[in-house]
């Protein structure tokens, strides 16, 4: 705090004094700091030197892949620094929405940041809103009100240029995700269109007020579609298959970031599926939780696929297969 706190104070002498700004520069790659307090500090004071330093820009462009930076400060304050420069370097614009799908992103500071400094391009860049709509939905389970400042900054921002029908349905669309913020995140959209929402749309609307569905619903769901599985009914066999098979992909969009529960829930899918007594070798199912087990983040998840595949793999095949 000390170090960070003096780098803050010393920002404004910085144009006129280079041997502050070397010494001030130097902190980007402290070593002892843990927290990246210090690296954060320094990359903000450095902030307003970037449109004539080439060699600076570099240098902080190089944070935006701080291996060291376990709580995101650093790369977040990276993206934030860089911001001015965006509109005329669309290699440092697509570096930044890279950080989307930053997987390392534990609390979700970077990918916070990478939407503050991209939404104001939406003017610009059609490609950009088709890649931030979904994230009208986000939600981190680490900042509930960090995901809901989000979702309000992207619907003000999304608001006033849906005129365009592709957009304006995918955001229609939202309205009917099984997950509430996807759905207040829309909401807040259309009522925030000039002249307020399509006529049509208002019972819609209305609607939410009683509409109590939630993606948290996903372990009791697991329960029945445990209780149901193997059922001599063939038909509620397979909506026990299709809702397990379903749950494997919770939460793994980078806009929807639940590291315990939605680990559980896709270890708890696995796990069903592990306990299928398939008749016949199911290729599909097998390929699916095979892809599991070499994709997911979590370690107890791709070991409970490992388990299901395990299983799998002695079923009787088909004549021919």
């Amino acid at each position: 705090f000390v170090r960070s706190a003096a780098i803050a104070a010393l920002a404004g002498l910085l144009p006129d004094q280079p041997d502050l700004q070397a010494a001030i520069t130097a902190k980007l790659d402290d070593t002892d700091d843990r927290y990246g307090f210090v690296r954060s500090a320094a990359i903000a004071a450095l902030a307003g030197l970037l449109p004539d330093q080439p060699d600076l820009q570099a240098a902080i462009t190089a944070k935006l892949d701080d291996t060291d930076d376990r709580y995101g400060f650093v790369r977040s304050a990276a993206i934030a620094a860089l911001a001015g420069l965006l509109p005329d370097q669309p290699d440092l614009q697509a570096a930044i929405t890279a950080k989307l799908d930053d997987t390392e992103d534990r609390y979700g500071f970077v990918r916070r940041a990478a939407i503050a400094v991209l939404h104001p391009l939406f003017s610009q860049e059609a490609a950009l809103i088709e890649r931030l709509i979904p994230w009208l939905g986000c939600h981190f389970e680490t900042n509930a009100s960090m995901s809901e400042t989000i979702r309000q900054q992207l619907a003000s921002a999304l608001a006033p240029l849906l005129t365009h029908d592709g957009w304006l349905i995918d955001v229609i669309t939202l309205l009917d995700s099984t997950a509430w913020p996807a759905r207040q995140g829309a909401a807040w959209t259309l009522i925030n269109m000039p002249g307020g929402p399509p006529a049509h749309l208002l019972p819609r609307l209305k609607a939410l007020l009683t509409d109590f569905r939630a993606e948290e619903s996903w372990p009791q769901r697991l329960q029945v579609a445990e209780i149901l599985l193997n059922h001599r009914s063939p038909d509620l066999n397979r909506r026990a298959i299709a809702t397990a098979v379903a749950a494997l992909d919770y939460a793994t969009q980078p806009w929807y970031e639940l590291p315990h529960s939605g680990t559980a829930v896709r270890r708890q899918a696995a796990l069903i599926l592990g306990q299928l007594d398939a008749v016949y070798f199911d290729a599909a199912l097998f390929n699916r939780l095979r892809r599991v087990m070499e994709e997911d983040k979590s370690e107890e998840v791709r070991d409970a696929a490992y388990q299901a595949l395990l299983r799998m793999a002695a079923a009787p095949r088909k004549a021919g297969e």
